[in-house]
């Protein structure tokens, strides 16, 4: 199984957001894990923070890393969250992936799988006007292979993936295009999931 002690973790923390560093080294002290600060690129909107999730790939992608672990700096890990990763991850054992979310925000009908796994590549019911997408980048894993496409978001044109004038935020990226494309997969119950706290992004307070 992916030990996942031997894999690299970035943590995405805004230098002016101290307050979220000091949480999420709490949250890493519970899982017993090391992580990389990368500190994000302030822009005050959600290109930022699309760009910063793009640059951490960039390092992973110099780096040669076979797998790199990604988090926001508002996730908490949920009671249950580190042996149903455990799970989840001795499930992925026997199946071919490229990337695990460690808890997606579903703004749609999707296809429940068995066992602990939802597959966010199947087939699903076809999205209704009020259904949004699969949002949300707050904490995955995926594999180096996945490197090259998450720097596309800024791509002008493209036969899979467009964003002209870089309109469409990162999570819709994955949405377009990655889960569609690239085998992944997420837990049936969230891992992590955010703090209710003041988005610096949405200049408000979100749960």
């Amino acid at each position: 199984m992916l030990d996942l002690n031997k894999i690299d973790k970035y943590v995405i923390n805004l230098k002016s957001r101290k307050d979220r560093l000091d949480h999420i080294k709490k949250e890493f002290e519970y899982a017993k894990w090391n992580f990389n600060l990368f500190e994000a690129i302030d822009t005050g909107s959600y290109e930022g923070c699309a760009l910063s999730h793009v640059e951490v790939a960039k390092i992973a992608k110099e780096r040669d890393l076979d797998y790199v672990m990604v988090f926001e700096d508002d996730i908490f890990f949920m009671p249950y969250g580190l042996k149903l990763l455990s799970e989840c991850l001795s499930e992925l054992e026997s199946k071919e992936w490229n990337l695990f979310h460690l808890a997606p925000s579903i703004h749609r009908r999707i296809n429940y799988s068995s066992g602990n796994l939802v597959d966010l590549s199947a087939e699903h019911p076809p999205k209704r006007p009020s259904d949004r997408g699969i949002y949300g980048l707050s904490a995955y894993i995926y594999k180096k292979s996945l490197c090259d496409e998450i720097v596309k978001w800024d791509t002008v044109d493209g036969d899979l993936w467009a964003n002209p004038a870089t309109q469409k935020p990162i999570d819709a990226l994955f949405d377009e295009y990655i889960y569609p494309n690239f085998q992944s997969y997420c837990a049936k119950l969230p891992i992590v999931t955010q703090i209710m706290d003041h988005s610096t992004i949405n200049n408000g307070v979100w749960n």
